[in-house]
This record gives C-alpha cells, structure tokens and sequence, in this order.
C-alpha cells in the first residue's frame, strides 16, 4: 500500500516506474492495478488553483465531444450517454461549424485552504452561444454567456464565467459551445480578474492603436483626393474604412458604437459575411484603378467575375443557411488573383506601379492567407495580430506609393499642358500672321500709291517741297498704324503674369483691332453698360476674346450664314463684371455641349483645328483670371459668357 499512495501523490514518478510494476507484480488482481489507475488519472485530470494562481490553461486537462448537429442536452452528458476524448492541445481551432456544438468537460481542484474564486475565460469575442454547467447540491447550474445571451456589453471583448469553490472542494464543469456565426477558435484558461482585466485592457490597447493607424490613413487619402480629385484615393479610402468596419466585428468591437440592446447585438453576428463582401468590391474598385485594369479585358472581366460570385452568395445567404465558409474561401482566392495580376503586369507588361503593388500586397497576402487559414481550420494555433501588423505595412507604403504616383501625375499632367500651351501659341501664331498680312495689305498699297505719286511729280518735274513733305507724312502716317499694329500683336504673345487696373471694354477694344481684317464682312454689335476697372492680366484676357471671336467666326462660315452677327455685352450683375459674347452661327448640339472645353475635342474638320483653344481658354479664364467661363446655346447659335 506504500507504493500505492507514492504512486497517488507522485503521478510523475509513476509514469517512469509503471512497466517495472506491472512485469513484476503481474501476480495482483487486475481489480487492484484498475483502481490504482482510475484515481491516479483522476487526480491527473484535475486542473488545481491555488491563492496565488494568476492563469492556468484548461484545454490541457480537460476532455471534448463533438455533438453534430447539435442534438445533445446536458441531460445526455450527465446520463454519461456520449463519450468524452482528452485534449492534447492547448488551443482549440475547428473551422466553420454553424450546425454542431462542442462540449468540453474539465475538473477544477481549490487546493488551497480558503474559499476562492477564479473565472474561466473564454477568448474567442464572437462565440455565440456559450453555457457553463456544474452540479451544486443535486442539481444542475447554468451561466449563460456569449452574443447571442448578451444583453449588455461591459467594454470585455471576451467572455468570463466566475468560478466559485470552497476550500479543497472538487467540481466537475461542462462547457457548451455554438459558433452559429462564426469559425470556432479559442483559447480557454481560468484567472484571476485582475490577470483578465489587464491582458484585455493590453489588446483593446493594441487593436485601438491598430484602428486609429487606419482611421488617420483613410483622413490623409480623403484630403487628397478633394485636393486632387482622383477618384484613386476615395476609392482606397473606402476600401479602409470597410475593412476597419468589418475587423471591429471581427474583434468584437463594433459593440461599442452599438446600443445596449439584445436584438441589434444578435443581429450585428450575422453582419461579417455583409462585410466581408463590401471588403471585396472597395478592393476590387480600388485595384481596377491603381493597375489601370480597364485597358485589361480579361483581367478585368475575372475581377467582375468575383463581385458576380460575392453577391450570388449574398442572395443565397439567409440565417438558416448561413454560407459565410463560402465568402472566406471566395475571399482566398480573390486575392490570390489580385497577386498574380500584379506579378504578370510586373513581369510581363512592364507596368511601372505594378511592381509596387505586387511588393506591398505580397506583405498583406501573408497576413490575408494567414488569418483565412485560421478561420477554416487549416492554421491550428494563431500568429498574434499577424493581420493587423501587416495591413498597417500595407496601408503606410500604399499611401507612399499613391503620394509618389500623384506628383508622378502632376508632372505628366503639366507636360501635357505645355505640349498643349505650345500648340495654342503656334495655331494663334499662324492666325496672328494671316491677320498681319490682311491689315497691312491696305496700308502697303497705300504706302506704294504714294511712292509711285512722288516719282511721277519727280519725272514730270512738279515735285517741289511741300508736296514732298505732304507724301513723306501720309508714309509716316501709315507707316506709325503698321507699327501699332505689330505692338497689339507683340503684346498678346508676349508671355507676362503683369495686372493691369483696366476696364473689360478696353482689353476688348484691343482684341477686336487684332481681328479686324478677320471681321470686315461681320456685323459687330458691342453692347457696354459697365465700364468699371478690374484687375486683370490683359493679354490673357486679349486671348481668350480672340479664341472665342474665331470660333465664332469660323462656325458662322462653317454653316455659311449669310447675315453674320456677333453680339458682344459688357455688364456688370452683383458685383461681377460679366462678357457675354453671342454669334447667330446655329449653336451647338447638345449632347457634346459639355465637351467643348475638353483639350482636342473639335467641331471643325481636322485639318481646320486640333480642339485645344477653349480648352485654353478655359484654363487661363479659371486658373489666370480666377473667373469662370460657360456656354449654352441661344435661339440664333451660341452664348459664351465669362465671370470675372
């Protein structure tokens, strides 16, 4: 009996001695050898809590039963109707299992000589139905816990049950797990509640740092896309912003921003398979224009495709049959995609910012594959906020890469504005030097008349001093017109940022000299009711006029109207001086009004314009003048009307 009780309270050593206990005392009753082991793995079994204990594992020593379908009661369990297995590990990850309940059954010793009490904690925040049971004098004890029997939250993202035992005392403990709407993955351990308190205040910590990270990423790019307006950074905004709201279900967070009330705690379960679906077509949206996917048909069409597939599964959906195990997987193989049409544009298409978005999304694919294979039940044991860690990676370099790509843009798209610049310099250059050569045809005519005058009073004899000198003025006369001539046109291509204090009547006098050969055989009405000064730069406002006067012009010999008019008003309505320039050329269809400001968009053959002067136009009236300038059409043809 000696060795019997050394054995009781030495389990240790009685794993390294049974086999020499068994050869040599093969002669005692089988009946004995039970008993001994019965009570040794009794006493094994137990998970023992001292004073001092501050966490302790309970998987370790516990037993588990899968009930599928969930047919058992704890009736069954305590009428020893089902069989319990021991646990070998210390976390528990089984995946999608909406149908089936677990149970686990573990045995608490309060080894200690004084009434203690413990709690059991429960890691997993979305576990939704969660019941402890114990027997207490013959009967049967029930804590509910978990979502679905919450009806407040307590700032706890776990769950706790409080474990009560009086000095020495032993009781036996059966756990009821239901993830209805959720992968079951968890850790189970009793502690003291200040242990509990600290490690969830240290995650709550950690995650509210996690989703701060992101919530100032989602303010950075929303300023930049209303500075910029590429549709690119609202795009990757939204794609954050939904992934944070569906990590704060995931979490079991989103239970702050929701009202104490049982029907939306319950309701909000069933929400992560809406989010996830929203994840995935923010990301798509996002990918399809930071790759430029939609010169890539296929590509393009495979990632509709996925959305396609998303909202099947949406439509499928419903409590009863609840098919998030089919979004997760869905999610997996969507961003697979994503990375392989990073790595074939990189490799094989030489795209400049596809090389950037296989590196980064390589970083936050490790992160995606990880959690997914937890979820599913391929990932045993955790990786510790592996997700969190690299999607911060992810969002800090993407946000690097979008700001690099947006100076990369504004360079490109001044390049393109100076092309475009030159380009209306040159064209009003070629109609500058047409318009020269109208206005000085006349005076040259004149100036030869005059000479062919003063050799023949020269030959005849009659030229004496004063008709000389008359001629020789009439030359200088025409000549200094010729001169003022080339000084407009020398003024409106010079390139100067100079204001002038001058009235809108002024300046459009000086346009209309420019024009005047161009508009001999036009009726120029000019209407002026305001002749107050602005301030303005002249030969940006000179072109303008001019870009309009010329299309005018060039639409009312288009269509050959007979009776040429334009319409020119100066006005001034609430303080803002108004041009309002008006031809009877037959307007402009309706369904490309819209697009006349946009660069090389033309009305005109193509070997009578290249469709950059109104874009111009516009962008000095807007950019150098600060004012505004639109069109719409009249009864007779087109009203151009510009706000300074």
């Amino acid at each position: 009996m000696s060795i019997v009780y050394f054995i009781w309270y030495n389990n240790l050593l009685f794993n390294y001695i049974g086999t020499f206990i068994f050869i040599h005392l093969y002669k005692f009753n089988f009946t004995v050898l039970f008993f001994i082991f019965f009570y040794t793995n009794l006493f094994s079994s137990s998970i023992v809590i001292q004073e001092d204990t501050q966490s302790i594992n309970v998987l370790k020593n516990a037993s588990i039963f899968l009930d599928k379908n969930s047919t058992k009661s704890i009736s069954d369990l305590l009428q020893k109707k089902v069989i319990f297995t021991p646990i070998s590990e210390r976390f528990i990850n089984r995946g999608y299992m909406f149908k089936d309940t677990l149970w686990l059954k573990f045995q608490v010793k309060n080894a200690s000589e004084k009434e203690l009490i413990k709690y059991l904690v429960f890691d997993s925040p979305n576990i939704d139905i969660l019941n402890l049971y114990f027997l207490k004098n013959s009967e049967v004890h029930i804590i509910k816990n978990g979502i679905f029997n919450r009806k407040e939250f307590k700032r706890e993202l776990g769950f706790r049950f409080p474990i009560s035992l009086n000095s020495n005392e032993v009781q036996i403990y059966y756990l009821e797990i239901k993830p209805k709407t959720h992968s079951l993955h968890f850790n189970l351990e009793i502690k003291e509640l200040i242990k509990f308190k600290n490690d969830e205040l240290n995650n709550q910590l950690i995650l509210t740092i996690f989703f701060a990270v992101l919530f100032v990423v989602i303010v950075y790019n929303l300023t930049l896309y209303f500075k910029v307006k590429d549709i690119l950074y609202l795009y990757y905004s939204l794609f954050i912003l939904t992934f944070i709201i569906h990590q704060l279900s995931i979490e079991g967070m989103i239970a702050y921003f929701l009202p104490n009330n049982s029907e939306i705690i319950t309701m909000q379960a069933y929400i992560p398979i809406y989010n996830l679906a929203i994840v995935l077509t923010a990301m798509s949206l996002f990918v399809k224009e930071f790759l430029n996917l939609h010169k890539y048909r296929v590509f393009n069409g495979i990632l509709k495709g996925f959305i396609v597939l998303v909202i099947v599964i949406l439509v499928f959906h419903s409590k009863e049959n609840y098919i998030l195990n089919y979004m997760t997987s869905l999610s997996l193989f969507f961003v697979l995609y994503l990375e392989y049409i990073g790595i074939y544009l990189f490799l094989k298409k030489k795209e400049k910012y596809a090389k950037y978005f296989f590196m980064i999304w390589s970083i936050s694919l490790a992160g995606i594959m990880g959690t997914i294979f937890y979820y599913v039940g391929v990932l045993l044991s955790p990786i510790p906020y592996l997700l969190e860690l690299t999607l911060i990676i992810e969002v800090l370099f993407f946000s690097m890469v979008l700001a690099t790509k947006m100076n990369d843009s504004k360079a490109e798209k001044m390049k393109k504005e100076r092309i475009i610049l030159e380009q209306s310099k040159l064209a009003s250059m070629g109609e500058m030097l047409q318009n020269i050569s109208h206005q000085w045809r006349q005076p040259l005519t004149e100036i030869n008349a005059v000479a062919m005058k003063i050799d023949a009073d020269f030959r005849k004899e009659r030229l004496d001093a004063l008709s000389l000198e008359s001629d020789i003025q009439r030359i200088e006369n025409i000549t200094n017109h010729m001169s003022q001539t080339i000084e407009s046109f020398s003024a409106y291509f010079k390139e100067s940022k100079q204001y002038d204090k001058t009235s809108i009547e002024k300046v459009l006098h000086k346009a209309l000299d420019i024009m005047q050969s161009k508009l001999d055989e036009i009726d120029i009405e000019v209407i002026v009711e305001d002749r107050s000064t602005i301030l303005l730069n002249t030969s940006d406002l000179i072109q303008v006029i001019l870009v309009v006067l010329n299309n005018a012009v060039d639409a009312m010999n288009l269509k050959n109207i007979p009776n040429k008019v334009i319409t020119i008003h100066v006005k001034n309505i609430e303080g803002n001086s108004l041009l309002e320039i008006e031809d009877n050329g037959g307007g402009i269809k309706q369904e490309i009004l819209d697009k006349i400001f946009e660069p090389y968009f033309t009305t005109k053959f193509k070997s009578d314009g290249i469709g950059i002067g109104l874009y111009m136009a516009k962008r000095l009236i807007e950019d150098s003048l600060k004012g505004t300038i639109n069109v719409q059409n009249t009864q007779a043809g087109v009203k151009l009307i510009i706000k300074l």
